[in-house]
């Protein structure tokens, strides 16, 4: 089960506390992952740094407050300065931050979304995607609809 987003997606920064309570009540044999989205631009600089924090254990952390720091406290954070002054008033490890950026894991992270996001069409955010074969996008039911695509795709497998 992935969810697409953008940080600068106002839709996916309204939809994500309501996601985070949501997640926490998914069935044990349901795995929920966030799965920034790569279009391009400080999209593309966005996901490659959710995934650099994710490999040093920072990204659930920092999740709630990089949407903050962009919708509420109108941050650009377009470019790798701005993120790292951000990263840095949140107490990251800047050389670990950018050790991270130019790992492998993360340009294979990237990769990975790149070519999911080409495999589901994904072509808006937030959307989900449950089991691989089933796209929802963002509207009001979003998470009810998650929740009986899951229930289907639990009763088909057995």
């Amino acid at each position: 089960m992935l969810e697409f987003f953008m940080y600068t997606c106002p839709h996916c920064k309204n939809l994500d506390p309501k996601l985070q309570e949501w997640a926490k009540k998914l069935p044990e044999n349901v795995k929920f992952h966030h799965m920034p989205a790569m279009f391009g631009g400080s999209a593309n600089l966005h996901a490659k740094t959710y995934f650099a924090l994710e490999v040093m254990g920072e990204a659930k952390r920092l999740h709630k407050p990089f949407f903050k720091a962009i919708h509420e406290q109108k941050r650009r954070l377009r470019n790798q300065k701005d993120i790292e002054k951000f990263l840095a008033e949140n107490d990251v490890d800047l050389d670990k931050f950018r050790a991270a950026m130019k790992s492998f894991t993360v340009q294979t992270k990237a990769n990975r979304a790149a070519a999911l996001m080409r495999r589901y069409g994904i072509r808006s955010v937030p959307s989900m995607v449950v089991d691989g074969r089933y796209r929802i996008k963002n509207t009001p039911t979003v998470l009810e609809t998650t929740d009986m695509l899951i229930e289907k795709t639990i009763a088909d497998r057995k």
